[in-house]
This record gives structure tokens, sequence and C-alpha cells, in this order.
């Protein structure tokens, strides 16, 4: 068994986890001399964790996420410098879509006639969103959710930068 070679038949392997799992996951992969493959994540990657975590491992791995601190969007980067100005910490997707979720409903109310506002007076402005830019980029309201595109994101040089 243990002179086998291993049989690398696939291109890339998902790993939908943690940081601190994935940094046990990754290394025993190299451990068993598999190469070539492309290890694809969640949000949950986006952490200078990930980096240190993994010693190399992590190397052109690509995950998803709704913000990136390396981004030149200027919405992006105002966001991360207010932020951290403000938390003294970089933000995560969470408080960069909190933020559009806020700027959204926010749209929707101004739509509403003044006095006495109903959830559905808001709900329906909500549905009308299109197309509303945000600090993750551009919000659709559709099926129950403010759809937005993600960012593609890779470890490359041990550090995370967006995929080209």
């Amino acid at each position: 068994y243990y002179d086998l070679t291993p049989q690398v038949d696939f291109d890339a392997v998902l790993i939908p986890d943690e940081t601190k799992i994935v940094s046990l996951v990754l290394p025993t992969f190299s451990y068993q001399d598999v190469d070539n493959v492309r290890f694809l994540g969640i949000s949950t990657w986006n952490s200078p964790e990930l980096v240190s975590r993994t010693q190399g491992t992590a190397e052109n791995a690509v995950f998803v996420d709704a913000l990136s601190l390396q981004s030149s969007a200027p919405a992006q980067k105002k966001f991360i410098e207010r932020y951290f100005k403000e938390a003294n910490e970089a933000p995560t997707s969470i408080e960069a879509m909190a933020f559009d979720a806020a700027v959204a409903v926010d749209g929707a109310l101004k739509e509403v006639a003044a006095g006495q506002v109903s959830r559905s007076d808001v709900l329906a402005g909500l549905k009308r969103t299109r197309e509303l830019p945000g600090v993750t980029g551009r919000m659709t309201y559709q099926e129950g959710e403010l759809q937005r595109k993600l960012t593609l994101l890779q470890v490359k040089n041990n550090q995370i930068v967006e995929f080209p």
C-alpha cells in the first residue's frame, strides 16, 4: 500500500471549510505527493491566516469573496480605509455586505412617500433595486436577495491577490 503512487485524475479540490481546518488539510496533499492540483475555497479563506498557517501549501489556491482588501475599485478602497480608521482592523465581507444592505434599505426608504412607512413599502422599494452601486459591487434585488458578483481571489507569492 505505501509503495503505491497516488492516482491523481482530477484538476481541483474544493475544500469548503475555515482557515484553521484548511491549514491541516492542505499539507496532507503535499505529504502524499499530490501535486499540480488547484485548491478551491470559500470566503472564509480570505484571511492573512490562510497564508501564514498553510506555509506555502496554499499557493495558487482560488476562492471567492465579496470583498478584496487589495481591490483597486475606488468604493472598496474608500470603505476599507474608513473602516480601518474607525475600527482599527480590516473589514471582512460581512461588514461590507452589511454596509451595502444598509445602503439598499436607505435607497428603498427614499422611494417611499413621507409619513408612515410599512414593511411592505420597504420591501417594494427593495424589489425595485437594480444595479445599485455598493462597496461589494453593483447590487440587484432578485429572488428575495441582493445579488452581486463575487471577486475571484488567489494566493500568489504568499499573498492574497485578485485572480487575473
